[in-house]
This record gives C-alpha cells, structure tokens and sequence, in this order.
C-alpha cells in the first residue's frame, strides 16, 4: 500500500506524465439511468437492493446503457476505464458490482467522497490544466 493517500489530482497527473490513456465515464444518466420512486419504475431493466445513508434498503430500479458492455470491451484494450459519480459510494458499488463483477472494466471508481463541495453542489474537475500544473 502506498503512504500517499489517492487523490483525483495525483492520479490524473500520473496518467498525464506516464503518457498513459484514461478515459473517466460518468455513472449516472451515462451509463445507467435510476428511476427510484419514478411513476414509470415497472419499465426498469434491473432491479437492486441499495443500502441508503439512513441504514435502510431501497429496492431500487435501473436502466442500463444498451452496448454497454460492446463499448467497455473494445475501449479497455486502449485506454484505462475510471468511472465517476457524484452518489455515495454505497450506490455505485452496488450498481457496479452488478454490472462489472469481475471488475474487469473499471479500474478506478471516484464517489462523493472525491469530489469538492461548494454550498449545495458536489462536482469534480477532471480537467487536465485545472488539475496537473506541468
């Protein structure tokens, strides 16, 4: 285990350094859409157990991005896959491990506990000259 802790900075400056490709695929509304507490939930694909903040379980329904999976395998043999989401790590994860159990698609995963908060919004800046000084 490495002594410096990860940060969205370190690891993007490292990938910009090392010439290394790196592609980062927002979770939510790119690659699955959630209709939890949506008047139109029977028309979900999936439907998870997601653990919520409150301790309680929400049976919760999902779409998930038709060629998904056609896209993942052809671009993993060119870039590395990280996937974002401004959620809490407990969805992502569950969504995730559903769709990628073998995690052999996403080799990082950044939740809200990477990103910067500002009054009421959450984002991460993942732009290169905003994150790497070079």
């Amino acid at each position: 285990m490495s002594s410096h802790p990860f940060s969205v900075k370190n690891y993007i400056h490292a990938h910009f350094f090392l010439l290394e490709k790196l592609v980062v695929f927002d979770l939510d509304e790119t690659l699955v859409h959630c209709i939890f507490n949506d008047r139109d939930i029977e028309d979900a694909d999936i439907f998870l157990d997601i653990l919520m903040i409150n301790g309680k379980s929400a049976n919760t329904g999902f779409n998930i991005r038709p060629y998904w999976k056609e896209l993942m395998d052809e671009i993993k043999k060119y870039y590395e896959i990280v996937v974002f989401t401004a959620s809490c790590q407990n969805y992502a994860d569950t969504i995730l491990d559903y769709m990628d159990p073998e995690n052999e698609y996403f080799e990082r995963r950044l939740y809200r506990e990477t990103c910067w908060r500002t009054e009421a919004v959450s984002y991460t800046h993942l732009t290169l000259p905003t994150i790497c000084s070079v």
